[in-house]
């Protein structure tokens, strides 16, 4: 029995899906991966039962929407998609859309696209009780396809989690401890009283510093070096030693970041004779870019903040950290930039390395960070023409292609470079965007357009150096390795466009009183 809305698409459908119903391995390099079906009664039913609710309840006007996630978001802004319906989409990566998910089937089931619009070429190549299956189930769980589809749901979970977290601070406030004053005077005191994480904080305060000279060339900072840990120390023990305000032992995390990172000169060469905090936040808000548009010192003093933000929570806990944190992004307004995976173990290093999902702006950053990587446009899923045929592995091939074409080639005869400067010209990338486009759900179609854009344009590999494991220019697979490279750039471009789409989805799915900045989804 047929599935419901599928079959509805389908009669809906005006015209005939222009799809390649036996293509099911997209750029699986060689050789088709045994996919394994999963064994477990309940693991399948769990899938088809995700799998058919999502489907059923989407507002989709066309088969193309259904099977295509990228038709879908192209198509998405005119589309009454709600608020969990775009959540479940921008988590999901290869398990809800037949377009993705076909080439993570068994080989030996035909395709959701066969069963349905080629029913007598599938019986023939895999009988009638598989085609049966497929028309009935929509596919075949695999451990693969299994993978795909808890990753979604973590994905969903992660969102949803971080959902009620903001709805639960943003009715509670960032209650900043700025919004009142707090003086400190650098009363003396003796050195025996000063406690051991103190002097971790004051080791941690010139390990800023040297990181703050070595990654955004605050080469000023040099000059205090040598005495900053023995002029910090005071201050540190004068906001850590005042108990009594309560403000101070909730945010002792909070109130020394500042004193690090607003006073740094003075606390560093012993200037700081009294200090009040006076950070009353920003009334502006800050219009919400990407981290990549920051100039590069300011972007890598920014990191140098943030990474002694995380240490500070490690060294200075607090009962609810979410909470700082959501003070910590009310108070810089970072926004974007992520948090550090620091080890309390090693409370000095700043080589620590980007917690890509925890932004400061936990939620936007979130949706932002799905929103860019939830279609496909790795090598695995480019076209791939025609198997290779070549001993030498395709990945293989395409590595040693771009490494040539990156170091070793004068940039005017970089394909990479020649391609940029093509898609630069808005008339010449449009056409070829437009008919890439038309044609994205017929590989023999890509692979045509892909071979005619080559040649038109002259967009080769000039290889003309011997590597080790053979002639680079003779290499076997160079026209599939220049097909890459070339729908790579023609599928960015695309994929650019539907993100742009996605964002402007998000805008009015998410209430803008859940963010402390504007723009949360600009480019």
């Amino acid at each position: 029995m047929a599935l419901n809305f599928i079959t509805h698409l389908i009669d809906n459908e005006t015209t005939s899906p222009v799809l390649n119903a036996f293509e099911t391995r997209l750029g699986r390099v060689d050789e088709i991966p045994p996919y394994t079906p999963i064994t477990s009664d309940k693991s399948k039913t769990a899938m088809w039962e995700s799998w058919q609710a999502f489907h059923e309840g989407m507002p989709y006007t066309q088969f193309r929407q259904f099977y295509s996630k990228e038709q879908l978001c192209d198509d998405i802004l005119e589309l009454p998609v709600t608020r969990e319906q775009f959540i479940q989409v921008i988590s999901d990566r290869a398990f809800l859309f037949p377009e993705y998910s076909s080439h993570l089937a068994p080989p030996e089931y035909p395709t959701l696209i066969a069963a349905y619009f080629n029913v007598h070429e599938a019986v023939q190549l895999f009988g009638q009780e598989k085609t049966e299956f497929i028309q009935e189930h929509g596919f075949m769980p695999t451990n693969e396809l299994w993978n795909e589809w808890r990753l979604e749901t973590q994905h969903e979970k992660i969102l949803h989690e971080a959902i009620e977290r903001r709805k639960t601070y943003t009715t509670r406030g960032p209650q900043l401890p700025l919004q009142e004053t707090l003086e400190v005077s650098n009363n003396p005191f003796q050195v025996e009283q000063v406690t051991e994480l103190e002097k971790k904080l004051g080791r941690l305060f010139v390990a800023y510093l040297n990181a703050c000279i070595d990654m955004a060339y605050c080469h000023d900072y040099k000059l205090y070096t040598q005495e900053a840990y023995q002029n910090a120390i005071p201050w540190i023990h004068a906001i850590i030693a005042n108990n009594s305000n309560t403000n101070v032992a909730d945010n002792a995390a909070l109130w020394v970041w500042i004193l690090f990172t607003t006073f740094t000169t003075k606390l560093a060469s012993g200037k700081l004779k009294k200090l009040v905090f006076r950070l009353a936040p920003s009334k502006q808000m800050r219009k919400d870019d990407s981290p990549t548009r920051q100039q590069g010192t300011q972007s890598m003093k920014t990191k140098c903040n943030i990474i002694l933000f995380d240490h500070l929570l490690d060294l200075l806990p607090t009962a609810d950290p979410e909470y700082t944190k959501f003070q910590f992004y009310a108070l810089t307004q970072y926004n974007r930039f992520p948090h550090y995976k620091t080890i309390p173990a090693k409370p000095y290093d700043f080589s620590v390395i980007e917690k890509t999902m925890d932004c400061v702006d936990q939620l936007g950053g979130l949706i932002n960070y799905h929103i860019d990587h939830c279609l496909m446009n790795t090598p695995a899923w480019l076209t791939l023409a025609v198997p290779s045929l070549a001993p030498k592995p395709l990945m293989n091939s395409l590595t040693a292609l771009l490494l040539h074409d990156a170091t070793i080639m004068p940039t005017k005869y970089r394909l990479t470079d020649c391609l940029r400067i093509l898609m630069d010209d808005k008339g010449n990338a449009e056409t070829y965007i437009t008919a890439y486009v038309h044609c994205s759900t017929n590989p023999e179609q890509k692979t045509n357009l892909l071979d005619r854009m080559i040649a038109e344009n002259n967009l080769h590999f000039n290889a003309s150096h011997v590597f080790a494991d053979g002639d680079t220019l003779n290499d076997p697979n160079i026209r599939q390795c220049e097909r890459f490279v070339v729908e790579y750039f023609l599928k960015e471009s695309v994929f650019g466009r539907y993100r742009s789409n996605l964002r402007e989805k998000a805008k009015s799915l998410f209430p803008a009183e859940w963010f402390l900045s504007e723009h949360v989804f600009s480019e």
